[in-house]
């Protein structure tokens, strides 16, 4: 999964001239793409000679950050809140491409009996039992946050599921509770609980449940490195980038 010396990257990556930045390459994503974005970026930097500034959040709290003055070279977030974004001139126009999917599943310890989630019956049955649930707190202004409310509404266990809720910053805060002890078991985007230790994908919900969210990424309208910022886009969309976007969890967009 690191091996990203792919020759069209390669390639993209060799279409720009040798640079030496003196500000870093700053990266803002969701929680949902970090892990397979931090890979590629990573792997990115050290080739094209950048340093790289890595910030990982929520839609919310990335477009917090940028409203109060913060300029990253690359977003990543929901595709709406990307929209947004765009709207307000704060994401380069023609830059906004759609990058995956990702899709709810449950995550417990890894010595752990696997609960069945089988159907919708037998997932209402397994979120009831536990004694506590964890997942990403939906003020914080998350996709992944409205769709899991929304999925335990559906299942009509939404009062209960609260009362016995532990909330995490992100997803990924949100399954490292099972992984502490402080939590039976997580509900989170599949990319968010495969890269942890200590914590196993049980699977994903049923799929008459799954609301998939779709993620984009762009270029800052104020990025001080912008042609960096798209051959990293680049790189992301190119065979070996949907490689490790699938293998994080995702689906990718193309």
């Amino acid at each position: 999964m690191r091996n990203l010396q792919s020759g069209l990257m390669a390639t993209a990556i060799a279409l720009l001239p040798p640079a030496a930045h003196a500000a870093p390459l700053k990266v803002y994503v969701s929680g949902a793409m970090a892990h397979a974005i931090q890979q590629i970026a990573d792997d990115f930097a050290k080739q094209h000679g950048d340093t790289l500034e890595f910030v990982v959040g929520t839609t919310g709290t990335i477009t917090a950050r940028i409203h109060n003055g913060e300029k990253p070279d690359l977003v990543e977030m929901t595709s709406a809140g990307l929209s947004q974004l765009e709207k307000e001139k704060l994401v380069a126009p023609g830059t906004h491409v759609e990058l995956s999917r990702a899709i709810l599943g449950i995550a417990v310890k890894s010595d752990a009996t696997a609960p069945d989630i089988s159907s919708v019956t037998a997932l209402k049955r397994t979120l009831s039992s536990a004694q506590t649930i964890s997942y990403i707190d939906p003020k914080t202004g998350g996709q992944a946050g409205a769709g899991i409310v929304h999925v335990l509404e559906r299942l009509g266990i939404a009062g209960d599921a609260v009362k016995k809720s532990v909330y995490g910053p992100t997803g990924a805060a949100a399954v490292e509770k099972v992984s502490a002890g402080q939590s039976d078991l997580a509900i989170a985007f599949a990319s968010e609980v495969l890269p942890l230790k200590g914590v196993k994908l049980v699977g994903l919900i049923p799929q008459e449940l799954q609301d998939p969210a779709t993620f984009a990424g762009g270029v800052g309208a104020n990025a001080a490195n912008p042609g960096d910022a798209k051959a990293l886009l680049q790189a992301i969309l190119s065979p070996e980038g949907a490689k490790i976007v699938r293998a994080a969890g995702l689906e990718p967009a193309h």
